[in-house]
């Protein structure tokens, strides 16, 4: 019962939103500080986040496809609904104390505190940075960590750690948005997302995938095509657990 609790967690990873940089017209290799600028400036301000996408996941023990519907008002509460052939699957809702989640199909729910999520995961997870990730929000690097930018290939990358966790971001020498992003923790869990289909006007990042190693060499794959994306359109947030429904432990 708990692979569908699997499945809203890493379905939870949405969006990317990036900047453009101001760079000569003539075709030339990005300079390291503007590279820095790609992520420094790649992180969105809202109030309201408002998102539709379409979700593949794949995973050894799980596999699902279908339709996302997304609000978050910043810094109190995400809700996602998650519908397959136009039928609503899960509703989720994620404050500040709690993650809730509602599976309509099999009538169950479930209630966790951010601390029995990180104990499930064996992760330190809380509000803001799940905030952070569905947003597409990323972790900019500032003077209390270590920093240090090198050259790779056709890419600089920029390698960033705050003490609990390593972050590496890849630029293009030819391109002013990040490709890919990875956070590794010291613990040795990984998480990596590659960004594609982003529009040469606006560098919004419509496809992107999520890719999580597992033991055995096995992965968790997630595939993320967004659709619509509404910044500070407040929306209303529906979440209530029918009396009927019954709670997994």
């Amino acid at each position: 019962m708990r692979a569908w609790i699997i499945w809203f967690c890493i379905s939870s990873l949405f969006a990317c939103k990036s900047r453009k940089i101001v760079v000569d017209t003539v075709v030339k290799k990005m300079s390291k500080e503007a590279a820095f600028k790609v992520a420094e400036n790649h992180n969105t301000d809202f109030e309201w986040y408002v998102a539709k996408a379409k979700i593949n996941f794949q995973s050894p023990y799980y596999s699902e496809s279908g339709s996302a519907f997304l609000r978050i008002r910043k810094d109190s509460v995400i809700w996602m609904v998650l519908k397959k052939y136009s039928i609503e699957g899960l509703r989720v809702q994620m404050d500040r104390d709690s993650v809730k989640a509602i599976n309509r199909l099999d009538k169950t729910y479930i209630s966790m505190s951010w601390q029995d999520v990180s104990d499930f995961y064996g992760i330190d997870l809380d509000y803001d940075i799940a905030e952070n990730l569905i947003s597409g929000n990323i972790e900019i690097p500032d003077s209390t960590g270590t920093y240090y930018i090198i050259e790779e290939g056709d890419f600089y990358k920029q390698i960033y750690s705050d003490g609990f966790y390593h972050y590496t971001y890849l630029v293009p020498f030819l391109m002013n948005h990040l490709t890919a992003y990875t956070i590794e923790s010291m613990e040795g869990g990984e998480m990596s997302i590659a960004y594609a289909d982003c529009d040469k006007n606006t560098d919004f990042c419509y496809l992107r995938a999520y890719n999580v190693p597992l033991q055995n060499e096995q992965e968790m794959r997630l595939r993320i095509e967004i659709k619509d994306l509404e910044i500070d359109v407040p929306k209303k947030i529906k979440f209530d657990i029918p009396s009927r429904y019954t709670k997994l432990n």
